[in-house]
């Protein structure tokens, strides 16, 4: 039976969230930062993943759904496109990005390939604009807030427990990579768990 959804932010400050219930609502029973090789900042330079941490993670949970957010393109622009400053990503950091998320889905398909019973373990690709649109209050949208932003107090508003599952001393109360690995993971249950029955798991 399944008995974890493990939500995966796969991005450059990204992160692993493990939802769990007790037949009546979902409730975090773990979060880490994505594993790095070594401890230096984030940005330009960041480490690669730690994979064998990584997947001693994911070998933690034997009987769960890992729900990963779906690689989104992000665009590349010369010296002259510099159109909307601070969204424009080098070459470089798409393509570390690309084989993180290569990594990750490789990893999660080995653990599955460990699994006696497949049917209780799945791997679900969930869209950005899906869970987002489902998840972060118009209002915040509309009025400007960044997406970052909404997903940190939409995950504390619904899992104030985050703060205490997390080593963090950042300038806001939880990475942002741990709100969207919760919001993906709690996206996931309701979508597929909130009435599910095991007979049913194979449709996943």
């Amino acid at each position: 039976m399944i008995r974890s959804i493990v939500g995966i932010d796969p991005g450059q400050n990204g992160g692993i969230v493990a939802l769990e219930w007790d037949g009546q609502e979902a409730y975090p029973r773990f979060a880490l930062r994505m594993p790095r090789t070594s401890t230096r900042d984030a940005g330009p330079g960041l480490p690669p993943i730690d994979l064998s941490r990584l997947l001693e993670v994911f070998q933690g949970f034997p009987a769960a759904v890992f729900a990963i957010e779906e690689l989104r393109a992000m665009p590349v622009f010369g010296s002259k496109g510099a159109r909307g400053a601070g969204t424009t990503a080098t070459s470089k950091s798409n393509f570390a990005l690309g084989r993180a998320y290569g990594q990750i889905e490789a990893l999660l398909t080995a653990t599955a390939g460990r699994t006696q019973d497949r049917a209780h373990h799945a791997i679900v690709r969930v869209s950005p604009q899906r869970w987002q649109a489902a998840l972060l209050p118009r209002a915040a949208r509309r009025a400007g807030q960044s997406t970052k932003a909404a997903s940190i107090q939409r995950a504390l508003q619904l899992f104030p427990s985050l703060t205490s599952l997390v080593h963090w001393k950042g300038n806001t109360p939880i990475p942002d990579g741990i709100a969207d690995a919760a919001l993906i993971a709690l996206y996931t249950y309701r979508l597929h768990f909130r009435n599910i029955t095991n007979d049913s798991l194979s449709t996943l």
